[in-house]
């Protein structure tokens, strides 16, 4: 049987059951975290173009998914903006931020892009913590939730707004798949492997690496306005330096440099925390443990797992 004929019918089957799977929660608080899940892993898809494909440390997306809230939330309590044009003005955010910084931060590597990425970042949550006649101050901004699609018709409610978000995250890794597939994907993975021998190649080092990071931007950007949406409330504190960190984590335990990788990170991430909550001030040792556990018996991801099993039962079939 052709693998395409099994991965088909089984995605279809997963996207079924997502769609049902609010219908099963009567718990707004566990719905809001299937949310932060789906909304958390359009991020790392985008992240995973920088840094999986590419191979650069990137520390400032907590900085581009608040630039990504704030935009349409602004928009639509100031001038009344609906959804359409808020998602214009919040792409265009995105490439912007994408190239503005990228353009300068891209020429350094290392812990230094780290660095630059992380400062980025933290400026961007000063100005919203500062700026209080328009993103609220430190107060943050309320009464933003709903997708408001027209003047009279509002997606309110974490459920509806859910398959909205649902939506997002499919277009998300279908674009991050034909990404991957495509000469541009193997582009980039080039850079990470050699930049040297690529840049002998005819390949532009830099307009490469512009361009994965503004692909990054544009998932997180697209991301923050799906998180504004989903909780009704933004505050400068939900746009730390540890939300970039996060990020990171969740592309390093999913498994780096893949598309599957990434959603399974998203995902694991953000609920395994929420579930190890019974260990009270205990939690995030018990989730840090796991974490390196994870890193030195597994440092290919949680992919990674999956990849062997499948190549185990392969050789088990080729024998018999």
């Amino acid at each position: 049987m052709n693998r395409k004929s099994v991965k088909l019918p089984a995605l279809g089957l997963i996207a079924v059951c997502m769609c049902f799977l609010p219908q099963l929660l009567n718990n707004t608080y566990y719905q809001q975290v299937l949310n932060n899940a789906l909304i958390y892993t359009i991020v790392v898809l985008g992240l995973n173009f920088i840094t999986g494909l590419t191979g650069q440390m990137v520390l400032g997306m907590s900085g581009v998914f608040a630039i990504g809230a704030y935009v349409p939330a602004i928009l639509l309590q100031k001038f009344g903006w609906t959804f359409l044009p808020c998602l214009l003005a919040v792409v265009f955010s995105g490439i912007l931020v994408g190239v503005v910084i990228g353009f300068p931060c891209l020429r350094l590597k290392g812990i230094y892009l780290a660095i630059c990425t992380m400062g980025f970042g933290e400026i961007v949550r000063i100005c919203a913590t500062n700026l209080d006649g328009i993103t609220g101050g430190a107060i943050g901004l309320r009464d933003i939730g709903g997708i408001h699609v027209t003047k009279g018709i509002v997606l309110m409610g974490q459920k509806q707004v859910w398959y909205v978000i649902l939506a997002a995250f499919f277009l998300a890794v279908w674009f991050a798949s034909k990404i991957h597939e495509s000469p541009i994907g193997m582009t980039l993975l080039s850079l990470k492997d050699n930049e040297t021998a690529s840049s002998t190649l005819g390949i532009h080092v830099m307009s490469q690496k512009l361009k994965a990071f503004v692909m990054c931007c544009v998932f997180a950007a697209i991301a923050g306005m799906l998180y504004s949406a989903s909780t009704g409330y933004i505050a400068p504190t939900d746009f730390s330096y540890d939300m970039s960190v996060r990020y990171v984590m969740m592309l390093i335990i999913g498994g780096i440099g893949t598309v599957p990788g990434a959603i399974i990170g998203g995902i694991t991430v953000t609920i395994i925390p929420e579930i190890l909550r019974f260990a009270d001030n205990y939690y995030w040792l018990c989730f840090g443990a796991v974490t390196v556990l994870m890193v030195v018996l597994k440092p290919y991801g949680l992919y990674s797992v999956f990849k062997d099993v499948e190549g185990r039962l392969k050789k088990r079939k080729a024998a018999v």
